[in-house]
C-alpha cells in the first residue's frame, strides 16, 4: 500500500508539471499592490504604478513582500520552483484517483 501511495504522489507531481500552468505570482502581487495603494502615483512628473515604484525604488522590500505574499496565499502550492493553483492540483489529484480506481476495478 505504501508503494502505491508513493507511486500516486509521483504521478501527481509529474502530471502537475506537465499539465498545470504555473501561477504568475509577480503579476498577482503587483495587482494587489496597485489595488491597495491606488492605480497610479504621481512621481517626479510622471504617473507610475505603486508596484513599479516599490520594485524600482526598493527591490529588496519588493522581493520580501512578494515572498510573504506567496507564503501566506493559501490558494498557491509551491512545486519544483513554481507556484500552482491549489484548485488545479486538486483537479489533477481527483483525475488520477479516478483513473486508479478504474484500473483497480478492472482487476
Amino acid at each position: 500500500m505504501e508503494s502505491t501511495k508513493t507511486d500516486i504522489q509521483t504521478l501527481v507531481c509529474q502530471r502537475i508539471l506537465q499539465e498545470a500552468r504555473p501561477v504568475l505570482v509577480t503579476e498577482r502581487y503587483d495587482f494587489m499592490l496597485d489595488e491597495m495603494y491606488g492605480a497610479e502615483t504621481f512621481f517626479q512628473n510622471m504617473n507610475i504604478r505603486p508596484s513599479t515604484a516599490i520594485k524600482e525604488c526598493d527591490p529588496t522590500a519588493y522581493r520580501c513582500g512578494l515572498n510573504d505574499y506567496c507564503d501566506t496565499d493559501e490558494t498557491l502550492i509551491y512545486i519544483d520552483g513554481d507556484y500552482y493553483s491549489r484548485d488545479d492540483i486538486q483537479t489533477i489529484k481527483d483525475e488520477i484517483c479516478e483513473e486508479v480506481q478504474a484500473v483497480e476495478g478492472d482487476e
